[in-house]
């Protein structure tokens, strides 16, 4: 899990990266116009910081790839004030 929407969209990058070389000739150029355009990368990371997902999907004849990030807001902790989780096991 990224921290940051900057490490999600590098972690989409990588991924991007990795099946580059599997591409047709449209796709490749498509990813690699992608992968080299940063100002669409900031756009991206505001979105996501303000709550928006994005999806990339490359496609060839035989295969499509998605790589979709989302922000995730963790739930609050509940502050049990030191008390136990469980109740003790007990033997009779």
């Amino acid at each position: 899990m990224a921290l940051t929407a900057s490490e999600a969209i590098d972690w989409m990058r990588e991924g991007v990266r990795g099946v580059v070389t599997d591409l047709d000739r449209t796709e490749f150029h498509r990813a690699w116009s992608w992968l080299g355009n940063h100002r669409d990368m900031h756009g991206i990371c505001r979105s996501l910081r303000a709550g928006s997902p994005y999806t990339l999907t490359v496609t060839t004849e035989t295969r499509t790839w998605n790589w979709t990030v989302h922000p995730v807001h963790p739930l609050p902790t509940l502050d049990l004030g030191h008390k136990p989780l469980c109740i003790p096991w007990t033997r009779d």
